[in-house]
């Protein structure tokens, strides 16, 4: 999916926003947990709490000898709340009220009605500056490492003696910082994991991490882990393993969201691909935590291309996987304990057989009528009759804000094989193939042979679309394998009702990868008998396989 993503959902000078069920709080979770993730041996001179105006509120603590040797004697900002209010960081709340420093950091909070906030600010020469470099903020370590000094992050041994100073809010978020440290400890590849920022909900606080595993066919599986604050830890409440595939590094996410109703956050978990940025949604509805599937393609899964809008969930597919497209889209809404399609938000465009051939473009097709349609979800399918056409004219069509656009238009003989390279589930499909008549329900009805053709890593599965032959429709499967470069063959005819199998051909070499052309199939009619020749094309064009019946079986020729 070609959109902009970002790691985090916090910005520099944009202190993080959590609610509570009595308050609403704005805790730096952006800086403290980014601050943490590398840990490095900071030094100790003595640290001080200060109230508004600059009072000391106490006699200043020292840092334990642990923590590091001091550092030299240079200039440094003074450590007042009046200081760090300079930077405006924490002007939301009326700038901050507590301020505690050391080592050159300073952790600064503030109250205004029903909101708390923190900022954690790092000594430049003579002021201060909040601590995120960058125009958002990234727990990578790599982008704090000490090469660069300026980015050199707080220990977290540091960043818990400041916190102790201000305010016991920011508890859950120093202790998060431990977990995330703990992770990135463990992953040191920033691709391989992610954290979300501290969620409050009516049922407590939550965090989520992401961490990679062993690789899948499109990338690192990833697994989340839940957590919730008892008050005192974090403590796991779940997990969910094999939630989507691709990297949790650059353009990837773990987002707190409100999609299926649990009175517990949902989470959504962006990782990127080449072309696509995969999300799963992790949720407790129905009391365990688990991916939710949605309705896409040929079936129920947990990673679809697409992104979090509100409550809804807008998906994607790219019919040839580059950025060339075509790109199709499809909103879904938990229900059932599914994501499903559902309308696309705004006004819903007229259905009816003149409106449908209305958005059909009049250089591409000419005396167009459409005597069927049904339209559901942001799609429509019609049937009728056209110039040029020798059989029926087939379109279909998806929803543009308030009109249609015409996807396909043509004898519908491929229509089976839409969910593959459209955001039309089957599902869908096959409900509006059900109110366009017979003459459609053998491209239809191949959906559920689509179903269980599959890839692995070792094969590459394709279906054909139909094949009229002298009144008759056929359908073949393939099977390729790639470690061994031969193909297999499942050849179906349908009886009516349903797609009833033949026989099977093969394996048989494939000289020119046979998969590899669009329209490898061809049916051809022969006057020997009822069955035609079935002739497969490689994408070396001048290799051919033919399939042909014989001696009661169908066997492959020259």
């Amino acid at each position: 999916m070609n959109r902009p993503a970002t790691r985090g959902a916090l910005s520099q000078g944009a202190p993080c926003q959590r609610r509570q069920p009595h308050r609403l709080i704005a805790v730096g979770a952006s800086c403290l947990l980014m601050a943490a993730a590398v840990v490095v041996a900071p030094m100790t001179p003595a640290m001080s709490a200060h109230l508004p105006g600059g009072a000391v509120a106490g006699p200043p603590a020292r840092l334990p000898a642990r923590l590091g040797a001091p550092l030299l004697h240079r200039a440094a900002p003074a450590c007042t709340t009046s200081a760090v209010n300079k930077t405006g960081a924490l002007s939301g709340v009326g700038g901050a009220s507590r301020v505690a420093c050391a080592q050159g950091w300073a952790l600064a909070t503030g109250s205004r009605g029903m909101t708390d906030a923190a900022e954690l600010f790092r000594a430049k020469g003579a002021a201060w500056s909040p601590s995120a470099p960058g125009d958002e903020v990234d727990f990578a370590p790599e982008d704090y490492g000490s090469g660069t000094s300026e980015l050199v992050p707080v220990s977290l041994g540091l960043l818990q003696h400041l916190g102790a100073e201000v305010a016991p809010f920011v508890k859950p978020d120093i202790a998060a910082a431990t977990v995330v440290a703990k992770l990135a400890g463990a992953h040191p590849l920033s691709s391989s994991w992610a954290a979300s920022a501290v969620v409050t909900s009516a049922s407590g606080q939550w965090l989520a991490t992401g961490r990679g595993s062993e690789e899948g066919l499109s990338g690192p599986v990833v697994t989340v882990d839940v957590y919730r604050w008892s008050g005192a830890q974090w403590a796991l409440q779940g997990d969910a393993a094999g939630v989507a595939s691709g990297s949790l590094g650059e353009g990837g996410s773990i987002i707190a969201a409100s999609l299926t109703g649990s009175s517990q956050p949902d989470f959504a978990i962006n990782s990127s691909g080449a072309d696509t940025l995969w999300l799963s949604v992790i949720s407790a509805v129905g009391g365990k935590w688990h991916a939710v599937a949605f309705d896409y393609g040929y079936g129920p899964t947990t990673a679809v291309d697409g992104r979090v809008v509100d409550h809804l969930v807008e998906t994607e597919v790219d019919g040839c996987g580059c950025a060339a497209g075509p790109e199709t889209s499809l909103w879904e809404a938990y229900s059932n304990g599914v994501f499903e399609p559902v309308s696309p938000p705004g006004p819903v465009p007229v259905c009816s057989t003149t409106a449908l051939a209305m958005a059909v473009d009049p250089g591409s097709a000419q005396g167009i009528v459409f005597t069927k349609a049904k339209c559901a979800d942001g799609w429509a399918l019609a049937v009728g009759t056209g110039e040029g056409f020798s059989s029926q004219v087939v379109g279909l069509f998806e929803q543009q804000r308030d009109h249609w656009q015409a996807i396909t238009l043509d004898d519908g003989d491929g229509l089976g094989l839409a969910p593959s390279v459209y955001d039309i589930p089957a599902s869908l499909l096959e409900m509006l193939g059900e109110g366009t008549g017979s003459s459609v329900a053998p491209a239809i009805a191949s959906t559920a042979l689509a179903r269980s053709c599959g890839d692995s890593a070792n094969e590459m599965c394709a279906l054909s679309g139909v094949m009229p032959s002298d009144g008759s429709d056929w359908l073949l499967r393939a099977i390729q394998s790639t470690r061994r470069n031969t193909a297999s063959f499942t050849v179906y005819a349908w009886s009516g009702r349903a797609w009833d199998m033949q026989g099977n051909v093969g394996p048989v070499v494939d000289r020119g990868s046979i998969l590899g052309l669009p329209g490898w199939y061809q049916a051809v009619t022969t006057s020997s008998g009822s069955a035609p020749e079935l002739v497969v094309r490689g994408a070396a064009v001048a290799w051919t396989v033919v399939l042909s019946y014989s001696g009661g079986a169908w066997r492959a020729g020259p």
